[in-house]
């Protein structure tokens, strides 16, 4: 089973979707994760440091903890990481050998 997340940034307000491998979208308020990992991203770092409002580098910081979190207790996370950040202005890929 594979599931993906999608966002829209042309409604009144951003927004984030998980889509389950049905096709099944649930319309996400704050945070969400995804993937085998997703457990120990979301239950293990995201549900405890996430806060409203948070500035792009604390975002990116907590996106960080989240991801080394799920790649260090799931095989199945793999070795590597990807953020994007999206805004209404701006989108930016950091690969790992800039974060």
């Amino acid at each position: 089973m594979s599931s993906c997340l999608s966002a829209d940034l042309i409604l009144t307000a951003p927004s984030v979707y998980s889509v389950d491998a049905m096709g099944g979208a649930s319309k996400e308020e704050d945070i969400v994760s995804t993937g085998s990992g997703s457990p120990f991203a979301y239950g293990g770092v995201l549900e405890d440091r996430y806060e409203p409002n948070m500035d792009e580098a604390a975002a990116v910081d907590l996106a960080k903890r989240a991801l080394r979190s799920a790649i260090r207790r799931d095989s199945a996370s793999g070795e590597s990481m990807n953020i994007v950040i999206i805004t209404k202005d701006k989108y930016e890929e950091m690969t790992e050998e800039v974060l």
